[in-house]
């Protein structure tokens, strides 16, 4: 059994049932809406090392998306999933990490979209943000 399922390009009836089929059974679980893509339960290891492009990185630690795939969606300004990606990456990953994914043009245009999705991390970012600002250094 692929480890990656997708239906992407088969969007018949027949496809698209075997997809929920598999959904109830619980052997897979939707990642990337956009793509149609389903992956197995079975988790990938994660890694600190986020020069590994096919690893998964410490903060995707619910969901299999590699290095390489996450700087596809971060990269891609047309990608819905981008804000959503940029917030888990803000809020779980570390400070100096994020720094290898965005730039700080990117989260001051993704910043009304991604502040919603912060959760605890909101005030720290809001702070460093607005402290730039103050500063002239924005």
């Amino acid at each position: 059994m692929s480890l990656t399922p997708s239906l992407s390009t088969n969007t018949s009836h027949h496809a698209l049932a075997a997809e929920r089929r598999a959904a109830c059974r619980g052997d897979f679980y939707r990642v990337d809406d956009a793509a149609a893509t389903w992956y197995p339960k079975t988790m990938l290891p994660l890694t600190t090392d986020l020069s590994d492009l096919d690893g998964v990185p410490y903060f995707l630690w619910n969901e299999p998306t590699t290095v390489r795939r996450l700087r596809e969606i971060l990269s891609d300004p047309e990608n819905v999933m981008r804000p959503l990606y940029a917030a888990r990456l803000m809020r779980e990953g570390r400070v100096l990490d994020v720094w290898q994914f965005l730039t700080l043009q990117d989260i001051l245009a993704l910043w009304p979209q991604v502040e919603r999705h912060m959760g605890r991390r909101r005030d720290f970012w809001r702070f460093l943000l607005d402290t730039w600002k103050e500063i002239g250094a924005l």
